[in-house]
């Protein structure tokens, strides 16, 4: 019989963490590209055009677009773990951790519309802040959730 026990954040290895963030962040992020298909659907132009959005290649191909945003996402993710991880053992945090992520995914959302898009004169511009942001406050929530559970497994 194997016996298990409950590891506390600040007993866990920071690789875990990452780990846990490129997982929970990969979840996220697609989460979030299907809220985008959604939207892309219901404003009339076809669920691969906001995939196409991410392609940086500028040529436009869903495929390219999806594997480039899930990849950022899988990053964003590991970055969110382990500053989750420092936090949590630091300060000793309760805050739950969807709402770090939701938080988290607005601090994403407000460096993609200064910085990022306008200097790279992105098409993903193009969708309406309103919807940016949702889309950025499930990757964050869905993030936070995620990195919650898989962070309180036995092992």
């Amino acid at each position: 019989m194997i016996e298990s026990k409950r590891l506390l954040y600040g007993e866990r290895k920071l690789s875990d963490t990452a780990l846990d963030g490129l997982f929970g962040g990969l979840a996220a992020g697609a989460t979030m590209a299907v809220y985008l298909m959604l939207w892309d659907l219901v404003a009339g132009r076809g669920s691969g055009t906001v995939l196409g959005m991410f392609d940086p290649s500028e040529r436009g191909v869903a495929l390219t677009g999806a594997l480039m945003h899930l990849a950022l996402a899988s990053v964003y993710g590991i970055l969110f773990g382990l500053v989750w991880w420092a936090l949590r053992r630091a300060l000793h945090w309760s805050v739950p951790a969807w709402l770090a992520g939701a938080v988290y995914g607005l601090l994403l959302l407000a460096v993609a519309k200064v910085v990022v898009l306008p200097a790279a004169v992105s098409p993903l511009a193009e969708i309406p802040t309103l919807h940016f942001a949702v889309a950025h406050v499930i990757y964050g929530v869905v993030l936070g959730y995620l990195s919650e559970r898989i962070g309180a497994r036995s092992v």
